[in-house]
């Protein structure tokens, strides 16, 4: 997974339309909207500040793991 799908994905979870993002970050609409298309990669200080509204580190947030291997990792606990 990539850190544009990462962002979409975990702004969608929280319900969250692009505006509301960008408002909560401190940043505008248009700036989300390039982050998830992958125009554009958020500024160090974005980063950190969407980590911590995601409730995550920054390495978590730009080094996404894929939805397969977070399922497998689930599968090799139980």
């Amino acid at each position: 997974m990539e850190l544009k799908d990462e962002i979409r994905r975990r702004r969608k979870e929280l319900n969250l339309t692009m505006a509301g993002l960008a408002r909560l970050v401190g940043t505008n609409k248009s700036t989300v909207l390039h982050w998830e298309r992958g125009d554009l990669r958020p500024n160090l200080d974005s980063v950190m500040k969407l980590a911590e509204f995601f409730g995550i580190t920054e390495t978590e947030l730009l080094h996404p793991k894929a939805e397969n291997e977070e399922n497998e990792d689930s599968k090799n606990v139980q």
